[in-house]
Order: C-alpha cells, then structure tokens, then sequence
C-alpha cells in the first residue's frame, strides 16, 4: 500500500508540470482545485452514508 501511495506522487508531480507547462500554472492550479474537489463526491453518492454500523 506503501508503494501504491508513494508512488504516486511522481506521476502527479509530473503531470501536473506537464499541465502547467502547457495551460499555464493558474490555469492548472484552477484544475487541481476543481478535480480535488470532486474527490470526495464517490463517498457522498456511496451506500456508505446510509451505513449505520460495520458489518463483520
């Protein structure tokens, strides 16, 4: 899980350098913005809300 977490951060370090360079870097930074911000809507629209209590 380690390597899977870690390891990502080079990829995102180099795509967005990658946007930056092409769009300009407010314009990437408006996208890490809005794509960050939908990074919490699969919690919200998951059967995990309605979860009152773990099943195991």
């Amino acid at each position: 899980m380690y390597l899977i977490t870690a390891g990502i951060g080079p990829i995102g370090a180099l795509v967005g350098g990658l946007l930056a360079e092409f769009i300009g870097v407010r314009n990437a930074l408006f996208v890490a913005v809005v794509c960050s911000s939908f990074g919490g809507l699969w919690i919200v629209f998951s059967p995990i809300r309605k979860l009152r209590h773990l099943l195991t």
